[in-house]
């Protein structure tokens, strides 16, 4: 898939969000409409195209082509804007790739090729393959470790009403009574779907959260961002974001290496 990845980058103006390009790729490939919504394992959200996509995202950013600009997004580099699609190798790019992992992996200071587009992938499945009830809990432990205090959830029901409540207490002087909702989807939250939540809330609450592990549509973002209630946005890719920064499902290791300082046996 790293043509129609790469295609569609150039079809994008260089630069889009992952999403956008992982849409326009399939939709260009020559996948069947079969293929396309073949899953990657038994029971997965993911299909397998879009884990192919993900795989040649990392090889085109390891041979040089794309860059990470900032998160979410997918960007071509000077190197990989200056081809054409006509000019393309895939075969190419692999031998760059694997050259450029190993110059990583042997020179010292060099950074190992990120993997965020793979193991954070492999994560959201995962949580996607919760059950409503569990995702539920994890949310309520992701707000505690933000610092929400007092975090209840509430019993599953399934409504699109609130699944959980805490409290935001600033110095110890100023408390928000909050208000989550959370939602293991594939599909983005719509602006419906925010009003539903909007009116469980019913005016009790000073804050609502939204968790899902999908996206919002832009109704949705321009509903939450209208009325009385403050409603805070916790996409798929923010989600993931979070269980990195608490170290929660995920293990981060440090790899330290020791080497001789030559200069201090210098006379």
């Amino acid at each position: 898939m790293m043509l129609p990845t790469f295609k569609a980058l150039k079809r994008l103006g260089g630069e889009a969000k992952r999403k956008e390009v992982i849409e326009l790729a399939i939709k260009i490939s020559d996948l069947t409409e079969s293929e396309k919504e073949i899953k990657q394992h038994d029971n997965d959200t993911q299909t397998l195209a879009e884990n192919d996509i993900a795989w040649a995202r990392w090889k085109l950013y390891s041979a040089g082509y794309l860059t990470s600009p900032r998160r979410g997004v997918w960007a071509l580099s000077t190197k990989g804007r200056e081809i054409s699609v006509d000019e393309f190798d895939a075969d190419r790019v692999m031998k760059l790739s694997q050259s450029n992992y190993n110059e990583r992996e042997t020179v010292p200071g060099k950074k190992s090729i990120p993997q965020d587009e793979v193991w954070k992938e492999d994560l959201l499945n995962k949580i996607k393959k919760m059950s409503p009830q569990r995702f539920e809990e994890l949310s309520g432990e992701i707000l505690t470790k933000m610092g929400v205090d007092d975090v209840v959830v509430t019993q599953y029901v399934g409504d699109g009403g609130i699944d959980g409540t805490g409290v935001i207490t600033i110095d110890n002087l100023l408390s928000f009574g909050v208000a989550f909702q959370s939602k293991r989807y594939t599909n983005p939250i719509t602006s419906e779907q925010m009003r539903i939540f909007r009116g469980s809330m019913d005016n009790n609450y000073d804050r609502g959260i939204y968790i899902t592990t999908s996206s919002f549509n832009k109704g949705a973002i321009e509903t939450a961002k209208n009325g009385s209630t403050i409603v805070t946005l916790i996409d798929g890719e923010m989600l993931v974001d979070l269980l990195e920064k608490y170290q929660m499902g995920v293990k981060t290791e440090t790899v330290i290496k020791t080497e001789i300082d030559d200069s201090f046996f210098e006379e």
